[in-house]
């Protein structure tokens, strides 16, 4: 209790839904005399906030698109994104958008929506494809709609299997659907990381010492090599901040695949 008391003495981290609420609780903080930090999802500008721990979401966006560029799609064609109002997943869309070649045409009603609910991310989802059944592509900014109850994803993702489909997140359920076969690709995130790393840059501004306003994490490529590739066929890694290499594990075992993955949930 000694530490967890401390620790809430020492300031606050916070991750900032959307701008108004993020810049008032760094405002509350800051007139009671408490350092403040952000995880996850950035306030807007403001000299109060201390530092922002976590993914270059902007990054993770053009990584996404830098993946389906080099693996999945030689040409352009129409996309949509799968979203919500956070501040993070606006960089996200906006990474996606900056990376893709001249002719990527996003449709309209994208980005969607969904908020905190699966459900409605993978009926989204439906709609858009039945609207525009000539997409390509189909990025999801968060991994949520992966996550919607009843195997809602599977079931969307078989009645459209040539849509190549992309989300950000590395989640136990989002790595089982792509062992499926029912995504094309995954950029992972830190979650632990961020908060190790959040915590440790509260404790040094509670004693005085200086810190990066940008604490990165590393973020983490699971994709199918090819879209006619086996399944067991494989790319994984780490991707240091903004970006990094890639290693091809050509015919591994999904073992490979499970084994990169709870490595970098865990790190």
């Amino acid at each position: 209790m000694t530490i967890v008391k401390n620790l809430i003495d020492a300031g606050e981290i916070v991750s900032a839904i959307d701008e108004a609420s993020g810049t008032e609780i760094i405002n509350s903080a800051a007139a009671a005399g408490l350092p403040i930090i952000t995880f996850d999802s950035d306030a807007p500008p403001n000299p109060e906030r201390k530092a922002y721990v976590g993914t270059d979401n902007i990054a993770l966006g053009k990584e996404l698109a830098f993946m389906l560029q080099s693996r999945f799609a030689k040409s352009p064609g129409m996309y949509a994104i799968l979203s919500d109002t956070n501040p993070n997943l606006i960089q996200r869309e906006q990474g996606i958008r900056e990376n893709l070649a001249e002719g990527w045409e996003e449709v309209d009603g994208s980005p969607t929506d969904f908020g905190i609910d699966a459900t409605l991310g993978v009926e989204q989802a439906q709609d858009l494809m039945k609207k525009y059944p000539d997409t390509k592509v189909l990025f999801s900014a968060a991994g949520r709609p992966m996550r919607a109850p009843d195997d809602a994803w599977a079931k969307f993702a078989v009645q459209y299997p040539d849509v190549i489909k992309l989300s950000v997140d590395n989640s136990p359920e989002q790595i089982d659907l792509l062992n499926r076969g029912l995504a094309n690709g995954l950029m992972g995130q830190h979650p632990f990381d961020m908060g190790a790393k959040s915590i440790d840059t509260l404790l040094k501004l509670s004693q005085g010492s200086d810190v990066e306003e940008f604490v990165p994490t590393n973020m983490e490529t699971i994709a199918r090599v090819s879209s006619t590739t086996p399944f067991n066929s494989l790319e994984g890694g780490d991707c240091n901040y903004p970006s990094g290499g890639r290693f091809v594990l050509p015919g591994a075992a999904v073992s490979i695949l499970l084994f990169v993955s709870v490595a970098g949930m865990i790190m």
